[in-house]
């Protein structure tokens, strides 16, 4: 019954940098970065969860 919380558990830790933009939201995160003088590693961190929860999603979707 709580096997989702399994996969959340997990971490996949990617290497620091920017990495290519994949949609409109990512887009708009290096635009406020740059508006608001934000830290790269930042933005780079909050992308990067963001793939990872996506992923996390559709693959509990997937297997239902």
């Amino acid at each position: 019954m709580f096997r989702w919380k399994e996969l959340w558990k997990k971490s996949d830790v990617t290497s620091p940098g920017e990495s290519p933009i994949n949609d409109q939201m990512e887009q708009a995160l290096w635009d406020i970065k740059d508006m608001y003088d934000f830290e790269t590693e930042e933005i780079d961190r909050v992308v990067s969860q963001k793939r990872t929860n996506i992923e996390k999603m559709k693959s509990r979707i997937k297997n239902k």
